[in-house]
């Protein structure tokens, strides 16, 4: 899947065949606490390394944790990864 819109803070879950957004905030000024609503217009994407992050390199990563209990009775819990961030590269 890929956004036909730039993926913001607002929604809970990508779906499981989704594109995890990365983004490159390596060269630019960056506030989470003003900024991480509207990420995919503040920071480009990374594309360095064909979009692979490189061993080593420092990242922030967003995700939501969602609990679901099925019809077994189990409870688990999901982790599901949002975006990322670089903010740094050896």
């Amino acid at each position: 899947m890929v956004f036909d819109e730039q993926p913001n803070a607002n929604y809970n879950t990508l779906d499981y065949t989704a594109t995890i957004p990365v983004y490159n905030a390596r060269f630019t000024t960056f506030n989470a606490a003003t900024d991480i609503d509207r990420i995919g217009e503040v920071l480009p994407q990374y594309t360095d390394n064909n979009g692979e992050i490189r061993n080593n390199s420092c990242a922030a990563v967003g995700y939501t944790i969602t609990q679901a209990r099925y019809k077994d009775g189990k409870e688990h819990i999901h982790f599901n990864l949002k975006w990322v961030i670089v903010v740094g590269e050896p």
